[in-house]
């Protein structure tokens, strides 16, 4: 029955659905109404009926998840329908991700530099350590031995 509620989501019975799903413990009612809410916020806040009885703490989580993923290029919902992220642990791990991978390019980009100021070439220098990683771990994949 709650996969059929689940199914049926429109704005003025989310905010009951995801009460309903924490009152029974259902995290799949729980996901789809937070994912339905996050990407329909203006109509919930004004059609929900039940709106109001979403603990303050809730709401402006939600109201928060909504405004990172709406500023977050990759879950745009302009490049994708149904990208908006409904669990802050999963936005913070794609933001640390990212996070991470744009400071080993600054790194990379700051050694090439440090290496054209002191007139050695990239094409006679060691490839820096993150490039020999990657390269180590794509021959492993192509090798015959990998699983």
């Amino acid at each position: 029955a709650l996969s059929i509620i689940a199914l049926h989501l429109d704005a003025a019975v989310a905010p009951s659905c995801l009460l309903l799903a924490h009152e029974l413990d259902d995290t799949a009612l729980a996901k789809k109404a937070r994912k339905f809410i996050i990407s329909k916020l203006d109509e919930v806040e004004q059609q929900g009926e039940f709106w109001d009885e979403i603990p303050l703490a809730t709401r402006t989580a939600l109201r928060t998840l909504r405004e990172a993923t709406l500023r977050n290029p990759l879950l745009s919902p302009l490049r994708c329908s149904d990208c908006f992220v409904d669990d802050p642990r999963e936005l913070f791990g794609i933001l640390r991700e990212s996070l991470t991978e744009q400071l080993e390019r600054l790194a990379a980009a700051r050694e090439r530099e440090e290496e054209n100021l002191h007139g050695t070439s990239a094409v006679t220098s060691p490839p820096p350590q993150r490039h020999r990683h990657v390269a180590a771990r794509a021959a492993h994949q192509l090798s015959p031995s990998a699983p």
